[in-house]
């Protein structure tokens, strides 16, 4: 394998935990949320030693391979994310979160986080179909052009409207297809108004095609129609711009800790003729010259030949994507270059991905012996680090593809990360990395047939300093015969490339990533096979996130029956963590099913979902020694059953959602240890939920929630207990038209939680078992009093505020006060 490898070369229940000694983190578990709602993912980030660089949520649905990554949007230490929701299926809903401080990354939770992320419940949303009615039941109304209208290109606007109530467009997604081409993303909303402007458009006849989609991902309205664009030339300049400015102002006392924190920004999109122009500033107070970046300034100019065909500059900071595998979300300081088309594809980013913050060091005095006289000693000052800096780190991206039509898709990636050794004093070891490699995607029957293969190969350099001659690595690693042939040779190749410095922390082979993944959609289902297998040492400076030292495979069926009334995901998915050290490799088979259904009559949906995970060190159990270096062998197997619903129904004029779940999650649990198990451990986990909304024919919104968690830990007389009660009551009313044409809507909410813990007090003696002594007994309530408004003008912008106040009773002696403020204005 090193042979061809040579050859180939070219982050669920309220959770209070301290990220080492580097973050305090708050995560309160969000709450059941129905389809089609937003999911708000959130984190509360005090005390902070060591500022973040990057803040991420990776989230999936139970059973797929796949995380998804968001940024975290920051308010003060308020770090958040918005899930949308329309297009995900009913249950279990997968996350994490991960911290980067510009040297290391954090994850919450701390141990194995994508093995074991947090969980939040998915409920089916009752499809937007009523009494039987037929799934297009929304006419939308088509105010511009007249079908089959001749049109001049500087005239030509498509303006439609939607017959749906304006406090609920939040809940509807809209498409646009116009002659096969997807201009969702174009789409301009004002009001129940939905535009579309193009900068540019070709004369003669086009095909249009607007859809509306419910909460729940259902189609309930389209319209179809043609019009033909006039072949004289436009007499405008074309010129077109958009600008977008938000300023927030967070002021907080948190554990009696003050402060206040400001971010402000603009967005600017400008157009002329087939010229693109955007530009991005954001500032913030906590900017500091000890800390990565924070500030942002960026712009991208692209000059649009046709269609599908364009050439583009970037400059400042941006993000760009390669390949998962490779360079995924990462932000970069510095150019890019390239350009898109039918055939050919060119991505060229160079940059930073850090800037150099110096560490710490002071002088101590040390006694060592008087190398005069050994028999006495003298005081000596020695430098003694506190705190290693942060290397300056360049950065190179390279991605050719090659095209054929929407078919097939070829490319090659090179990614290039190099500290600046002058850059700091004060430093760890700087690190360099290179990775080579290719992606292809291809698609084939409609979308019906898709694979994506990504094959990488990385080389990577843990202290680049000094240098250091071939036969010295050849050595140290071992290298002989043809393995020793093939890795001089690599060994010249980087020398006269100088992608990596050849010192004595230069791994002398690559190490592989691979990722194959055939997707199938016949029959009323989508089949999605991947297999992975990426190795230990395998490193990209372009994805810090990417899970190393994994191989396995991951089916995910999903299932539509009953014309669309009944949904199946069925999962299946078999790995192996640890594998490249042998006696910790563990065993990882998880499988699952989540059925809905989604009745077409005034009939509550309802979801059922079913998972069984197993991970086991059968290796490490077998041979297991004494002297074994394998602290921990995991033997653990976990269960969960759920159950969820929700109602839609009309009391007296009164619009209700009435929603319902529960969950038991248990595990059993067999450690070992030396030559036998010395532990074994059952949990219980069990989570119901009871929410009930309401629209009342005045403008009045409520919203009350109860969720229940009871948790047992261990066993017999060593058993832990915890149960915690959480009640939210909440008030929304609107108010329109009552100034600058705006919409106020003033809220209010509390949220009571009673947790209760008890757990044994142990005593241990030398040789003998541990005994339960006391039993330990914690209760306290946490209540949380938040208000504000939102103040919506369609000319003026938008203004929230926002007053949060956290009373943690008896258990400590200080409460929390947030002031939050945001406002924003489309230009």
């Amino acid at each position: 394998m090193r042979f061809v490898s040579i050859l180939f070369f070219i982050l669920f229940l309220y959770t209070l935990v301290s990220a080492g000694t580097m973050y305090h983190l708050d995560h309160d578990r969000p709450q059941d949320t129905i389809i089609g709602e937003t999911l708000r993912l959130e984190i509360n980030h005090f005390e902070a030693q060591l500022p973040l660089y990057e803040a991420n949520v990776f989230y999936r649905l139970e059973g797929e391979s796949d995380f998804m990554m968001k940024p975290l949007q920051q308010q003060g230490f308020l770090l958040y994310a918005d899930i949308p929701t329309n297009n995900l299926r009913a249950g279990q809903l997968q996350y994490y979160f991960a911290f980067h401080n510009g040297r290391t990354i954090s994850y919450l939770p701390q141990n194995a986080p994508q093995l074991q992320p947090f969980h939040v419940r998915l409920i089916p949303a009752q499809q937007a179909q009523q009494s039987g009615a037929s799934a297009d039941v929304m006419e939308v109304l088509l105010l511009s052009p007249e079908p089959d209208e001749m049109v001049p290109a500087e005239d030509f606007v498509i303006a439609l409207s939607v017959p749906v109530d304006l406090s609920e467009m939040s809940s509807y997604r809209f498409s646009l297809l116009l002659g096969g081409i997807d201009q969702s993303s174009r789409l301009e909303q004002e009001g129940t108004l939905i535009s579309f402007a193009p900068r540019t458009i070709r004369s003669g006849l086009h095909n249009a095609e607007f859809k509306v989609y419910d909460k729940s991902g259902q189609l309930v309205g389209q319209k179809s129609f043609s019009f033909r664009i006039s072949g004289q030339p436009s007499l405008s300049k074309g010129y077109n711009y958009r600008t977008h400015i938000f300023l927030d102002n967070r002021y907080q006392n948190i554990s009696e800790n003050a402060a206040n924190l400001f971010r402000g920004g603009v967005d600017f999109f400008s157009s002329y003729q087939k010229l693109d122009f955007r530009a991005r500033l954001l500032i913030s107070s906590e900017e500091a010259f000890d800390r990565q970046p924070v500030n942002q300034i960026g712009a991208e100019l692209r000059y649009n030949f046709t269609p599908t065909m364009n050439a583009f500059l970037k400059g400042g900071d941006f993000t760009t994507n390669y390949d998962p595998l490779v360079f995924w979300e990462k932000r970069i300081r510095g150019l890019g270059l390239g350009m898109n088309s039918k055939y050919f594809d060119l991505d060229v980013t160079i940059g930073e991905t850090l800037k150099g913050v110096e560490g710490q060091s002071v002088q101590v005095q040390r006694l060592i012996a008087d190398p005069s006289d050994p028999t006495q000693t003298v005081s000596v000052s020695l430098d003694s680090t506190t705190r290693f800096g942060t290397y300056k780190r360049s950065f190179l991206g390279i991605q050719p593809k090659v095209n054929v039509g929407k078919y097939f898709s070829w490319g090659l990636n090179l990614v290039n990360a190099k500290d600046d050794i002058g850059s700091i004093k004060t430093g760890g070891n700087p690190k360099e990395a290179l990775v080579v490699g290719s992606t292809m995607h291809l698609n084939l029957h409609g979308n019906r047939i898709q694979f994506r293969g990504s094959f990488q190969a990385s080389m990577k350099n843990e202290d680049a300093r000094g240098t250091v001659e071939f036969d010295t690595l050849a050595e140290k690693y071992e290298l002989s015969g043809s393995e020793r042939d093939l890795a001089e040779s690599l060994f010249n190749l980087l020398e006269s490339t100088g992608f990596l410095s050849l010192t004595q922390g230069l791994s002398p082979y690559p190490s592989l990533a691979m990722e194959f993944q055939t997707e199938l959609k016949y029959f009323n289902q989508a089949l999605r096979i991947t297999y992975r297998n990426i190795e230990a040492e395998y490193t990209t400076p372009g994805n810090p996130y990417l899970m190393r030292d994994i191989r396995g495979i991951f089916i995910n069926d999903n299932i539509r029956l009953l014309k669309d009334q009944v949904f199946l995901n069925i999962y299946f998915n078999s790995f192996q963590d640890n594998v490249s050290r042998e006696d910790a490799r563990t065993d990882n088979r998880q499988f699952g099913a989540t059925i809905s259904y989604f009745p077409f009559q005034n009939l509550p949906g309802v979801s059922l979902d079913y998972s069984n995970l197993s991970r086991e060190n059968e290796l490490a159990k077998n041979n297991i020694s004494p002297d074994s270096a394998i602290f921990f062998i995991e033997d653990n197997q976990t269960q969960r059953l759920g159950l969820s619903s929700s109602y839609n129904f009309v009391t007296a004029g009164i619009k209700n959602t009435l929603s319902i779940s529960a969950s038991n999650f248990k595990r059993s649990d067999d450690a070992y240890t030396g030559e036998f198990a010395y532990r074994s451990s059952q949990s219980d986990f069990n989570v119901y939920t009871l929410g009930l909304r309401n629209q009342f024919t005045f403008p009045l919104i409520s919203k009350i929630n109860y969720t229940k968690t009871s948790s047992l830990f261990g066993k017999s007389d060593f058993q832990r207990e915890s149960d915690i009660n959480k009640i939210s009551v909440g008030l929304e009313y609107i108010l329109s038209r009552i100034f600058l044409e705006g919409e106020l809507r003033p809220y209010i909410t509390y949220t009571n939680q009673s947790i209760t813990s008890k757990s044994p007090v142990l005593s241990y003696n030398l040789n003998q078992p541990p005994t339960v002594t006391d039993l330990s007994d914690t209760q306290y309530n946490r209540v949380n009093y938040t208000g504000g408004f939102y103040f919506r003008t369609p000319q003026y912008g938008n203004f929230a505020f926002r007053f949060d106040y956290i009373d943690f009773g008896d258990f400590k002696n200080w409460s929390d006060t947030i002031f939050s403020t945001r406002y924003e204005i489309s230009l």
